[in-house]
């Protein structure tokens, strides 16, 4: 059987009788103490502790450079198809450019959800 948490309250509260004179005394005081037997107390993290990269949690060197490539393929192959697309207007083809600016969308959300399966590393 584990023993349960204690309580102690303590209170000061004013005596005698209340008079004008009382109104400059001390308001009552509560003590409240709150103890745990048997549970050891937490231990204060220091400064150095706090800072510490868990050993689980490896930064990716590569990261920063493949978004940097994925964002300028994607930006060329944006442009490619905006050039399509005008020919395609241009041209009277409206039924094409439809379908290529359909694909540029799909494409373009695509991107997105694949940034979102590769978030930057946190640590």
């Amino acid at each position: 059987m584990t023993p349960k948490p204690t309580v102690t309250v303590t209170s000061k509260a004013p005596s005698g009788p209340s008079s004008e004179a009382d109104e400059a005394a001390p308001v009552p005081t509560l003590t409240v103490r709150a103890t745990t037997p048997n549970r050891p107390a937490a231990p204060a993290k220091t400064p150095a502790a706090a800072t510490e990269a868990s050993p689980l949690c490896v930064p990716d060197p590569t990261w920063a450079a493949r978004q940097e490539r994925n964002r300028a393929a994607r930006e060329a192959q944006r442009s490619n198809m905006n050039i399509a697309i005008n020919t395609a207007i241009t041209t009277g083809q409206l039924d094409e450019a439809a379908r290529l600016q359909n694909d540029m969308l799909a494409l373009e959300q695509q991107w997105l959800h694949e940034d979102q399966l590769d978030p930057e590393p946190a640590c």
